[in-house]
Order: structure tokens, then sequence, then C-alpha cells
């Protein structure tokens, strides 16, 4: 059975999203990359379908952004820290992120991943994990934030279907 390099499915925007997060970790001296990680890339982009999921679902984006800068500030640094380079993960929680925004491409016949897809896996994977029991600081700020699957999959219909009608 030959593996898929989902990454090779990711459009230009996406990539760069991923690309972000490990600079971010790099940056706050983390040995994994998280949903924090993920979220603040996401908030930080420039993707126009990301910015009209935003503005459809209501997402303040600065204080949230804000918000998730001060969690990555508080997660544990690597301790060996000068410059060096290390190894680092992703959570497993980011493992399911990945698999749910394949998924939800593939939900929209979309050929690659998009930031929205990205998004949507972000608040599916860390909202279960809090229905589970292992919640984040990240799944705590989508709840206060009132965004939760249902919503960002229904607002992503009407995100994709209004670009569809633009082309």
């Amino acid at each position: 059975m030959q593996k898929i390099d989902r990454f090779n499915v990711f459009t230009e925007q996406s990539q760069l999203i991923a690309q972000r997060t490990h600079e971010l970790a790099v940056q706050f001296r983390h040995a994994t990359i998280d949903e924090s990680h993920v979220l603040f890339a996401l908030l930080e982009s420039s993707d126009e379908h990301l910015s009209r999921l935003f503005d459809l679902i209501a997402l303040n984006v600065r204080p949230l952004k804000n918000e998730t800068y001060t969690i990555m500030r508080r997660q544990r640094k690597v301790a060996f820290w000068k410059g060096q380079h290390y190894q680092i993960f992703v959570t497993p929680t980011i493992k399911v992120l990945i698999e749910n925004a394949f998924s939800i491409s593939k939900k929209f016949r979309h050929e690659e991943v998009m930031p929205v897809h990205l998004f949507a896996g972000l608040v599916e994977a860390s909202l279960r994990n809090h229905q589970a029991g292992e919640g984040s600081d990240v799944a705590c700020l989508l709840i206060e934030n009132k965004i939760n699957p249902e919503i960002v999959l229904e607002s992503l219909e009407i995100v994709l279907a209004g670009a569809k009608n633009r082309v």
C-alpha cells in the first residue's frame, strides 16, 4: 500500500500556514506543534475565504489572536535552547486536524486542502478532544467564542458557494 503525502494536496496558502506553525513553535522554543500554533497562523492568514468565514461566524480575530498568543507564551519551553536545532513533533490532535481537513476538502469535492478546511478541522479536533475530557486552552477559546463544528461547516458551505458564483 502506497503512503500518500497529504501535504502535496495543500494549497499554497495552506502550506504557508503549516510553515508558519513550525516557525511559531521554534520562536516560542516549543517541542511540539499544537492547536495554538495552528490557530494563530490561521488568524494571521490573509486568505480571502478564511476572512469571509471569520466574518460570517462573527469571529473577532484580534482578541482571539491575542489570547492565542498568550497561550503560546505560557507553554513549556525547550530547556536546552541555545539556538540549537532540535526536532519538533506534532501532537496527536494536529494529526487528527490534518485528517479532518483532508476529509472536509473531499466532502466539498475539492482536490486541495484550503485554509478554511484547516480551520474547520481544527475546530472539530479541538472540540472532540474537549468532549473526551482532554480539552486544551484553544478548545476553551473556541467554546467561549461560540465556535463549533456545525456553525463552521454551515458557514463554510456559504463561503464556498459564494466563491463558486464569482468564478
